[in-house]
């Protein structure tokens, strides 16, 4: 019955957008639209404030990046560590556009090997959706955001706690 009443109004609005549109095209009772903006407006002005760039985002929140943040230092001990151990944890906040997003978010600082095959840490990030799973084990997805950068504020483990993380809509996308 909802169905049905559902396709029956959907089916009224468009057969009344239908008849609109064939009377503006005729001209009958229908007033010219405006257009959306007036082509006498001011091009040096915007129609929205100025939005910060990417590194501004970064002075705005309470966020240090990678080389100022302790938490990415490595331990005096690295070598004990096996590669693939983790050295420590922390939740944090998964932002998305700088907006905080529903998620439950943990970094994992780990051990791991650089070319040369000398100890290093290196971060990784897992994000579990609020959202509840039914009906078999959770999935699990692994994504590695691409890096065009050294600089250690574009590392992703610190783009998804500011929300500036480039591939942010893809990410939204499998959270749901």
């Amino acid at each position: 019955m909802k169905r049905s009443r559902r396709r029956l109004a959907v089916i009224a609005v468009a057969a009344g957008l239908t008849v609109a549109a064939g009377l503006a095209m005729s001209g009958v009772g229908v007033a010219a639209a405006e257009p959306a903006f007036p082509p006498n407006f001011p091009p040096d002005q915007n129609q929205l404030p100025q939005l910060p760039t990417e590194p501004q985002i970064y002075d705005l929140l309470p966020i240090p990046s990678p080389d100022q943040d302790p938490w990415y230092d490595d331990p005096a001990d690295l070598a004990s560590y096996q590669p693939g151990q983790i050295v420590r944890s922390r939740e944090v906040q998964t932002r998305v556009l700088g907006i905080p997003f529903p998620v439950y978010t943990e970094q994992l600082l780990f051990r791991s090997n650089d070319v040369h095959d000398n100890p290093i840490v290196t971060a990784t990030t897992v994000v579990v959706p609020g959202i509840p799973w039914q009906g078999s084990p959770r999935p699990v997805l692994s994504f590695q955001e691409a890096i065009d950068s050294t600089d250690s504020a574009c590392n992703p483990s610190h783009t998804m706690q500011t929300g500036t993380m480039k591939e942010s809509a893809l990410v939204i996308y499998w959270l749901a």
